[in-house]
């Protein structure tokens, strides 16, 4: 399968993007299947989550394919559907992602920061380099033309975050450095989100036509 080809069949699900709010420092409501998803993916160690991204990964390639109930796909509910099969490959690569960079994961930050899952609401966890590990991941679904391989996706993000990573490092510090100069951003004006220009994203309203898919403060308007 072209990477063109498998674009179309990539995407960002809401389940994804509450998954995301929780960084950015907002009460994240997720559904059972989801906390299910959460609870299997977050504990995996690095190895673990490379194995289910590329099984995930190819699965959503053959088509949304079941996966195979061998190996660490077996730690996943059964019966995903293409929804819950990018909800996992989401999540999968921003854990993935935080262990490549060797920075906290979400659940030592939780642990860090003393909060905790409570039923199906994923606390708010404010943290300078989850945010930028979560946005890129993000990013890297919606790419025009993803990579090949799961690692690929890794790779791509990592390689984007890297420098940002070492300037919120600094900032978490104490230096007077700001993580997100090095591209252009601006707050929703509706809900007060970031919004950057990225990855995926050529102009403002590729930006904004995306975000106002899914922008709280739009809701019942």
């Amino acid at each position: 399968m072209t990477s063109s080809s498998r674009s179309a069949l990539l995407g960002p699900t809401p389940a994804a993007r509450r998954y995301f709010q929780q960084f950015l420092g907002e009460l994240a409501e997720m559904t059972d299947d989801d906390m299910r998803l959460v609870a299997a993916i977050e504990p995996m160690d690095q190895g673990a989550l490379l194995a289910l991204g590329d099984a995930v990964y190819t699965a959503i390639g053959n088509g949304d394919a079941p996966l195979s109930g061998e190996g660490v796909a077996a730690a996943l509910p059964e019966g995903l559907d293409g929804a819950g099969l990018r909800t996992a490959l989401y999540i999968t690569l921003m854990n993935t992602v935080t262990r490549e960079l060797e920075i906290e994961s979400p659940i030592e930050a939780r642990a860090v920061q003393g909060v905790w899952i409570e039923g199906n609401v994923l606390p708010r966890l404010g943290h300078d380099h989850l945010v930028l590990s979560a946005r890129f991941s993000l990013d890297t679904i919606q790419a025009p033309k993803p990579p090949d391989t799961f690692q690929g996706m890794v790779d791509l993000t990592v390689e984007r975050l890297s420098s940002l990573v070492e300037l919120a490092s600094q900032a978490m510090m104490g230096a007077d450095v700001d993580p997100f100069e090095t591209f252009e951003h601006k707050d929703c004006e509706k809900c007060g989100h970031l919004l950057q220009l990225h990855v995926g994203f050529e102009s403002w309203d590729d930006v904004m036509s995306e975000h106002n898919a899914w922008c709280p403060g739009g809701r019942g308007a």
